[in-house]
């Protein structure tokens, strides 16, 4: 048996040791598998010369004596022993290793299909009242989503049904975790994980960064930072140049981080929560932005003042039961229309986040839209309503606006949902 001892030993030297991590295992065990036919291929060769050798060496004695022969008969037959031997023990690691290698596929296989689920609760609340009656009990649906398709492009009109399905789908449903996501989705949604998620840095209880931006609060959201307000789809940037921009729902100075590369000129952000407000002056010196100006007031459609509901990010003064509000304050209110006008501004782009009240800005703000024909990044997701009307108010204005419909891929059906407005030429 000494051939297969040594046979044993250039396998176990040609075999490497197993790995720690399930994916070192993997790239082991496939490193295994060519190794091991590797080395049955030199092993075959060698014995298949073995074999040869022994047949020249009968031929050249077979004048030897009858001893001889029995004692060269004798080593045949040991030969052959061996190279029985040696053949079942291929077969059993063959096997085995077919075996490895079938397990190694379907885990591999698993993995691959890691599935993002939609988890629903939270827009299951958000749009609770309105879609009690799912989306065919909206009043006036039809028509009303008639209107909102109108002249959209192919890629926008897909946009809206695929929300509105799935919306209807999860009222349709109880609130569980539901597989409703596409290849491409799931793609994109890994992709963020490991580009986005997993790449921010707590530096301190009050200080954080992502990519050379710098918060004073853990609020990097994915539609700011990582899809960027949907400005990749705006086909003239560079008209805003020099040209002023209205940041209408600041919050803690994100969007701001975001908007003041566009402009020579100045980005007017809007909060009117006390608390965002404060932390957004921090952003703003954090980052050295010198065109950013901080305005402590809310934009509505008249001037006043307005009850602000308290919730950090989701602060409004429009209500939604889907939140506990922490209290609320009174804040001053102007219209986009006084505050352009009072101060002689050039308005080239409005962005606005207002937890709701962007039909109320959009009354306060239509001679400067009808003034300028700035391009618009409005959110459209803060109700049904605005969903599916704020496009055909803004089309009423006979301004000559083309619309696209954004909804970034962040594992939610409609929140973040953005309707980009732009004058074009053609």
């Amino acid at each position: 048996m000494n051939a297969w001892n040594k046979v044993k030993r250039l396998l176990k030297k040609l075999i490497p040791a197993p790995a720690e991590s399930f994916h070192e295992r993997m790239e082991v065990q496939q490193q295994q598998i060519g190794s091991l036919q590797r080395a049955l291929d030199a092993i075959s060769r060698s014995l298949m010369q073995a074999l040869k050798e022994l047949n020249e060496l009968k031929e050249q004695t077979a004048k030897f004596s009858r001893q001889d022969q029995e004692l060269l008969k004798a080593l045949s037959n040991s030969m052959e022993l061996q190279s029985q031997i040696f053949t079942g023990a291929i077969g059993e690691l063959k096997s085995e290793t077919t075996q490895n290698r079938s397990i190694t596929l379907a885990v591999s296989r698993d993995i691959a299909k890691k599935t993002w689920f939609y988890r629903s609760d939270f827009e299951y609340q958000y749009y609770r009242d309105a879609l009690s009656g799912g989306i065919k009990g909206i009043k006036n649906f039809e028509s009303r989503f008639l209107s909102l398709v109108k002249g959209l492009d192919f890629d926008s009109i897909e946009t809206v049904v695929r929300i509105l399905q799935r919306m209807d789908l999860i009222y349709r449903s109880e609130p569980k975790p539901l597989e409703l996501f596409t290849k491409e989705e799931q793609k994109k949604l890994w992709e963020m994980k490991d580009r986005f998620s997993a790449n921010r840095f707590q530096v301190s209880d009050s200080l954080f960064y992502y990519q050379g931006y710098l918060l004073p609060h853990n609020q990097f959201e994915s539609c700011v930072f990582y899809c960027r307000h949907g400005l990749e789809l705006v086909r003239n940037p560079e008209t805003i140049r020099n040209r002023d921009i209205i940041d209408a729902g600041a919050f803690i100075g994100d969007s701001a981080l975001i908007l003041s590369p566009l402009t020579n000129k100045k980005v007017y952000s809007f909060e009117p929560s006390p608390e965002n407000h404060s932390l957004m002056k921090q952003t703003i010196t954090l980052n050295n932005l010198k065109n950013v100006v901080p305005v402590p007031m809310a934009l509505s459609d008249k001037k006043g003042e307005l009850t602000l509901n308290l919730i950090g990010s989701s602060s409004g003064s429009v209500p939604n039961k889907a939140f506990e509000y922490k209290g609320n304050t009174i804040v001053e209110a102007t219209t986009l229309d006084d505050f352009v006008e009072e101060h002689d501004l050039d308005v080239g782009l409005i962005k606005t986040d207002l937890e709701g009240a962007e039909q109320l800005f959009l009354s306060g703000a239509k001679r400067t839209i009808e003034r300028f024909k700035p391009i618009l990044l409005l959110s459209i997701y803060h109700s049904i309503d605005d969903f599916l009307d704020i496009k055909p108010k803004i089309e009423e204005l006979n301004l000559g606006y083309k619309f696209k419909i954004n909804k970034p891929v962040d594992g939610s059906i409609m929140l973040e949902a953005v309707l980009i407005a732009e004058v074009c030429d053609d």
